[in-house]
Parts: C-alpha cells; sequence; structure tokens
C-alpha cells in the first residue's frame, strides 16, 4: 500500500522535505515484532501496555503495517512524538494541524458507549500521558453486526460529549481519516471552556480538492461549564480499551496543510479472519472468512495425515480486490481415517502465495465397517462392506490360529460394496481382514 502512496503523491513528499513540516509513518523502516522501541515510539507504562505489532503483508500487499490486537489485554499502547516543533499546539497557544491515516477494523469493541483507539497526545514532559485529546472513537451499532460508528471528541473526558456519525461503517472496508485540531487561548490560562475544535473526515476513496464539509465537528469541552485543563499537541498514540479490538493502521501523516494528508484510500491485504472445520454428514466441512482481499487470485486447499507433509485436494477462486467480508468453504468428502490437518494456501494473481495457520479436525464419521454372512452349507461367504473412498483393497481370511485360508483383490467402491468370497473349508471360527491404504477392517465370523 505504501508504495502506491508513494508513488501517487512523490510531489507532495517533496513538499515535506522542502518545508520540514510533515511527520509521516508508514513503519516500512521497521522490523517485524512489536511497535515499542521501533523509530521514536516508546511504551505508555501507566496503563498496561497492549500488543501492538508491527507486521509485514509483503510488498504486493502494500508492505508493513500495524496491527491493534489485544487478545485479551486492554490498556494503552505506545506513543511518538511529532519529528517537527512546527506542528506542536502549545499548551497555551494557537494553531491548527491536520491529521490523516488508513484504518480497517476487523473486530469491534464490545461496550455500548464505544471505545476510543487514537489520540493526540501531549509529549512536552512525560510520554506516558493518557489524558489525550482529538480522541477517536468506535462505537458498534447495537442492532447490526459489523456496522459502527466513528466518533470524536477535542478535550472533554465526557462520553457524552462525544459526537458520533450514523452507524453507516463496516468491518473490513479501509477508510482514510483526516483529524483538523485547531487549538485557541482565552481567558482562563491553561483551562478554558469550550473552545478547542476538531473536524473529522471520513472517507472510502481519495478526497481530492480543498478542505470540504466535516463528516464530524467535535467543539465541545465537559459539559459546557466546567473546565478542563489544557495539553500540548505534541505527538500520537494508540488506545485501546477493550480486548476485542482488532485494527490495522497504515500510513500516518500530520501537517499544517490539508492537501498535504491526503491519501488514496487502497484496499489492506488478504485478511483471513477465521479457518475452521468439522465433522458433518459423512465429510469434513471447511469454513474460513476474509475481511478483505486484494488482488487475491485463489487458495489451494491442503490436506495432512500427519500434518508435515499436505497435498492440494482442490483450488476455490478468491475474490480478486475487495473491501466486504466474504465467506469460503469446501466439503472434504473422503477424509482420511483419523486426525486430518487442513491449510489454506492464497496466491495472489502475481503468483506470490502465503499459507494460512493449520487445523486439525478428528475424523470421527464411521462410515467404514464390514460384516459377514455365512451359511454352513454353503461354498461361499458375503461381505458387506461401507467403504469410505474408492480404492482397491485386498481381503484375507485366516484360521483361528493365524493360518492364512484365501486371501482376494477386489475393487471397492465409496459407499455399500458386496463381495461373494469363495471358501471351501470346514466349518469353524475364521477371522476376515480388509486392507487398503485409508482402511483396516476386521470382523470374526463362523461357518
Amino acid at each position: 500500500m505504501k508504495k502506491l502512496l508513494l508513488l501517487s503523491f512523490g510531489l507532495c513528499l517533496l513538499n515535506y522535505v522542502a518545508n520540514a513540516q510533515a511527520f509521516i509513518e508508514n513503519f516500512e523502516s521497521y522490523s517485524v515484532g512489536s511497535l515499542v522501541g521501533q523509530g521514536n515510539w516508546v511504551a505508555n507504562t501507566k496503563y498496561s501496555g497492549v500488543p501492538i505489532k508491527v507486521e509485514d503483508f509483503g510488498a504486493a500487499h502494500g508492505g508493513k503495517v500495524v496491527h491493534i490486537k489485544p487478545g485479551g489485554v486492554a490498556g494503552d499502547g505506545p506513543v511518538i512524538p511529532f519529528n517537527n516543533s512546527s506542528l506542536n499546539l502549545a499548551t497555551t497557544g494557537t494553531g491548527t494541524i491536520y491529521v490523516s491515516f488508513l484504518v480497517q477494523f476487523n473486530a469491534l469493541p464490545t461496550g455500548a458507549n464505544g471505545n476510543y483507539f487514537f489520540y493526540l497526545a501531549d509529549m512536552s514532559s512525560d510520554p506516558n500521558n493518557t489524558d489525550g485529546r482529538g480522541r477517536l472513537y468506535a462505537k458498534p451499532d447495537p442492532t447490526a453486526s459489523g456496522k459502527f460508528a466513528f466518533g470524536a471528541i477535542a478535550s472533554s473526558n465526557v462520553v457524552g460529549d462525544i459526537t458520533y456519525t450514523p452507524y453507516i461503517y463496516e468491518i473490513g472496508k479501509t477508510y482514510l481519516i483526516i483529524e483538523k485540531y485547531t487549538k485557541y487561548t482565552g481567558s482562563g490560562g491553561t483551562s478554558k471552556i469550550g473552545t478547542d475544535n476538531l473536524s473529522l473526515w471520513i472517507s472510502e476513496t481519495t478526497i481530492s480538492g480543498g478542505e470540504t464539509s466535516p463528516t464530524v465537528i467535535s467543539e465541545k469541552e465537559a459539559d459546557g461549564t466546567a473546565t478542563v485543563s489544557k495539553k500540548e499537541i505534541s505527538g500520537v498514540g494508540f488506545r485501546t480499551m477493550e480486548s476485542s479490538y482488532d485494527i490495522v493502521i497504515d500510513n500516518i501523516k500530520v501537517d499544517l496543510s490539508w492537501s498535504n494528508v491526503l491519501s488514496p484510500v487502497v484496499p489492506l491485504p488478504v485478511k483471513l479472519t477465521s479457518f475452521t472445520g468439522q465433522n458433518q454428514n459423512n465429510h469434513i466441512q471447511l469454513n474460513w472468512a476474509t475481511a478483505s482481499e486484494q488482488g487475491n487470485s485463489h487458495f489451494e486447499v491442503l490436506r495432512s495425515g500427519d500434518g508435515k507433509n499436505f497435498n492440494v485436494l482442490t483450488t476455490v477462486s478468491g475474490k480478486g480486490t475487495t473491501t466486504q467480508i466474504s465467506n469460503y468453504s469446501y466439503i472434504d468428502a473422503n477424509p482420511l481415517p483419523g486426525t486430518n490437518y487442513y491449510q489454506l494456501r492464497q496466491v495472489d494473481y502475481d503468483g506470490k502465495s502465503e499459507n494460512s495457520g493449520i487445523i486439525a479436525i478428528k475424523n470421527t464419521l464411521q462410515i467404514a465397517k464390514m460384516s459377514v454372512s455365512t451359511s454352513s452349507d454353503q461354498d461361499y461367504i458375503k461381505l458387506f462392506i461401507m467403504s469410505a473412498v474408492d480404492e482397491v483393497a485386498e481381503v484375507r481370511i485366516n484360521g483361528v490360529s493365524g493360518n492364512r485360508i484365501t486371501s482376494q483383490k477386489t475393487i471397492l467402491k465409496k459407499g455399500g460394496n458386496i463381495i461373494q468370497l469363495p471358501l471351501k473349508t470346514l466349518n469353524g471360527i475364521y477371522m476376515v481382514d480388509l486392507i487398503s491404504t485409508t482402511q483396516h477392517l476386521s470382523t470374526k465370523f463362523v461357518k
């Protein structure tokens, strides 16, 4: 994704360098792993930190991004100061900065009031400052799964002061966020009522041209009568107050100019959100889903009997490029006896591929069985075999002492089979074995 952004906005980047006013964080120079300690990112140790990591989806998918997925832990993420003091908004000063980034939600907070995930940080004296300004929120729609609203608040800490959009946004889609923060002074020194202003723009496509009407405006502090201590705006930070978040963020920009933070919305990489399997109706049903796809040609469904050596079962076409949630399924009609190991290989149009994790499904289907019909006055027996697959098998009949009486090759069809086997021998107790590459059935009979 960054590669496309750099190509599209090379002239803007030259302008950034010339004016030394831009802050750009596209994570490309970082190593895969924790964001803390890379570049100028520092941990917020006042509360338990959350797992915020750099992940590399490969050049074809847009390179490196930040993945916020607490996984059972909630708290404050890392913060980073601007790399140029000209972007800072002093505690008692005035001015405006613009902030933009790309974001995709793959899981939402569960709190009815929503929770914030991004804020403007005060880095002037303590990087652990958690009383951020310009907070951006996400709030799930209580009536529609996968829908949510974005929210914004300028300087207040009061839930009721958050201004929310309608519930029109969807998980799995990539959005361009632009935040404009304007700081004012006034009577009261470092405390001021109802003055700082935040405007928020949200788009699925490129925003071009001059500054348009914002999606959301937030300009209220507290309840309109109380004072809130002002903060210096000198960096940005992440926050996840709930453990259910799953967010991908990319290409953070901060500048004094509207035109310099505009970015095209490019779908984030193929994001596999689930891969499961279960025994069902004499087969194993596999299901998987993606939150979004970019250049996805197809999936290969792989199977193994030992978890190490995999073979391709089938190919399932991908959706190409989409920001919609996509659901896939495949039925393994002939699972192996015992435990089956499955894996997906996602293949791009350019031939690059990536494997999923491995899931293990124990085959509990009782479809392979055998019974015998005999008569003391006939010189043959009938075998009734329910086979799991089409294959060649050998039928062996042994005496109780283990001596071989007879054997015969046979072709089994998946499902029910009736085999008549000559047996001219004395009446007694015998053992019949059916042996193939995937099945071994045994049973005793009396003739």
